[in-house]
């Protein structure tokens, strides 16, 4: 007699679930940062107007990465998009995945953007569903049945 395993609860998440969860965080983390650059603007003032972009792209990077690898490796395993989405981000066994490795998911996902296409016909006609920086990664999203 064969013992049968329980059906998973969750499968791979489809592109438009992404895009929806990616464009929900983007507007929460604009929202942060507006927050966070008006609360500094009179330290912004004494910055020379031509190095005020580098300044931003800098605090928009740490940003980032600390808000996406910070979320996707907690107990939570995805952002506040991610989650109003039912959707996360674990390993290929489904658990949770490290901060190192949600680190390095990405830094290769900013890294490989120039090959977004690639990654959604990846996403779009793959099995498990998986971007290209996933794939590299050894991560998935996934969204509850």
């Amino acid at each position: 007699m064969t013992q049968e395993r329980p059906e998973s609860p969750w499968v791979p998440a489809s592109l438009l679930r992404r895009a929806l969860a990616s464009g929900l965080d983007l507007i929460l983390l604009g929202l942060l940062l507006f927050l966070f650059l008006a609360m500094i603007q009179a330290f912004l003032s004494a910055v020379p107007m031509e190095r005020r972009g580098f300044l931003f792209l800098g605090i928009l990077s740490f940003a980032g990465l600390c808000y996406f690898p910070g979320m996707e490796s907690s107990a939570t395993m995805g952002t506040p998009g991610k989650r109003v989405c039912g959707i996360r981000v674990a390993d290929l066994s489904g658990s949770r995945i490290s901060a190192p490795r949600a680190v390095a998911r990405n830094l290769l996902k900013a890294v490989l953007l120039f090959l977004l296409p690639v990654s959604i016909v990846m996403i779009w006609k793959g099995a498990r569903k998986q971007s290209l920086h996933d794939r590299l990664a050894g991560t998935q999203v996934l969204l509850r049945r």
